[in-house]
């Protein structure tokens, strides 16, 4: 287990928080019924849901002592407890935003008239991307650190595809053994809002008309 300071907890908290924001001021661009707009509303919940949860797991270690003060279980057995629990709500964080962020991606897509692949998610946000002017390679490992972390996260943090990646100046290794940086909660949440950003330059963008 990572985290067991209350700063660390109010860090999580916070940054959160700020995706919520994000998403929320994206989300007040779009006319009430605009499908894009809801898709945001249903992602800002999703992430105070996950707050929620935050709030109930966290510190870690004060968690895991009300575990075993209230369960009185073996302390290997509450300890790799409270780590999958930790790693399920980092899991599940992730796995709702970008399976959202892409159905937004396929409404675009579709009223823009943009051909996009069925089966590459990668090369849809490349398509897209492209499209509206916000192509970077930069941008592009982005996308693939946030998909390679979820299937990672899946994996019970074990990597299934090696690679390494570069965004912003930090190297994101992918080996097979290791620990991955960007299942870790500042790199996951850093890395979320910066996927936000480029939703929100695609809807300010003068192509973009669904409003």
């Amino acid at each position: 287990m990572k985290l067991n300071l209350k700063n660390e907890e109010l860090e999580i908290k916070n940054n959160l928080l700020n995706l919520m924001k994000i998403s929320s001021s994206v989300m007040q661009k779009q006319s009430p019924k605009n499908p894009v707009r809801l898709e945001f509303s249903g992602l800002v919940h999703d992430i105070r849901y996950h707050i929620e949860l935050v709030d109930h797991f966290y510190p870690l270690n004060v968690f895991l002592k009300k575990f075993l003060n209230n369960h009185n279980p073996n302390i290997d057995v509450a300890e790799i407890f409270v780590s999958r629990a930790d790693r399920s709500i980092r899991k599940s964080l992730i796995t709702m935003t970008l399976f959202t962020l892409e159905t937004i991606l396929k409404i675009i897509a579709k009223h823009h008239k943009i051909t996009i692949p069925k089966n590459s998610t990668v090369s849809k946000y490349t398509k897209i991307m492209k499209y509206f002017d916000i192509y970077s390679n930069e941008n592009r490992n982005l996308v693939n650190i946030l998909h390679y972390t979820r299937n990672t996260l899946h994996n019970g943090e074990r990597v299934d595809k090696e690679d390494h990646l570069i965004y912003m100046g930090t190297t994101y290794d992918f080996v097979k053994g290791q620990n991955i940086n960007s299942t870790y909660w500042t790199h996951l949440t850093f890395l979320i809002q910066q996927l936000l950003y480029i939703f929100k330059q695609i809807i300010d963008s003068p192509k973009y008309t669904l409003k």
